[in-house]
């Protein structure tokens, strides 16, 4: 929903929801005991709902910048996922019980954009950064310590290149032609995000062995290349 434009059609107010529906995938295989075949073995893994409100607000969007906040909140509803039961052929089970709950997830972000700057013709200039709380859905009596699924700070920052029109491509690739078979921008994006993990303190686990207390931290850089047709 647009309740505000600007007075060239372009949003300055945009609202929006999303529902994605709990989803059931059955899982199968076999178990292997020592390289040998024991049993087929089967699952579901739930796939929890998830309900996301968002809010993006340009209070600068002209024909040469714009600027945008975005604020999105989600309920995930894991308290669904209860277990990972595995059922074997010959009758058996191997019980994994997860009595996860639900949880919400808050981000906010921005991203500043310079369109056909005159320091740089012929391309669009972006810088983002963002900010992500996400809780921890596991119980401390199911804990598994093989999955990270501590409570989490996450912030992040990057920046968008956008080659177009007469534009070159690191000098020498056009960015854009009239044919058919030749894209009418080239892009490229950059992003650094630290996932900053709140210490976790287990007690009670099913597996007496994975009692303890728990830190993590986690770098990760991404690019990647855009071709518009």
């Amino acid at each position: 929903m647009t309740p505000l434009k600007n007075e060239d059609g372009k949003p300055r107010v945009s609202l929006g929801v999303i529902y994605r529906t709990q989803v059931v995938l059955p899982l199968s295989g076999v178990l292997l005991v020592g390289g040998s075949k024991v049993a087929d073995a089967f699952t579901n893994l739930v796939l929890p709902q998830i309900v996301t409100g968002a809010v993006a607000v340009w209070p600068v969007r002209t024909p040469e910048r714009e600027w945008k906040i975005e604020a999105n909140a989600e309920f995930v509803g894991w308290g669904s996922f209860r277990n990972l039961d595995v059922q074997l052929s010959n009758g058996a089970m191997i019980p994994q019980p997860a009595g996860w709950k639900n949880v919400p997830v808050v981000a906010v972000g921005t991203e500043y954009k310079w369109l056909d700057p005159s320091w740089l013709p012929h391309w669009d200039i972006a810088v983002r950064s963002g900010y992500t709380r996400t809780e921890n859905p596991v119980p401390a009596a199911t804990f598994n310590p093989a999955m990270i699924s501590l409570s989490a700070h996450t912030l992040s920052v990057g920046a968008g290149f956008l080659c177009k029109g007469h534009g070159k491509f690191v000098g020498l690739i056009p960015c854009s032609d009239e044919s058919a078979l030749w894209p009418k921008a080239i892009g490229l994006d950059v992003a650094y995000q630290e996932w900053f993990y709140d210490s976790f303190s287990v007690a009670g686990n099913v597996n007496p062995t994975v009692n303890g207390s728990y830190d993590a931290s986690i770098h990760l850089g991404t690019f990647s290349f855009r071709y518009l047709f």
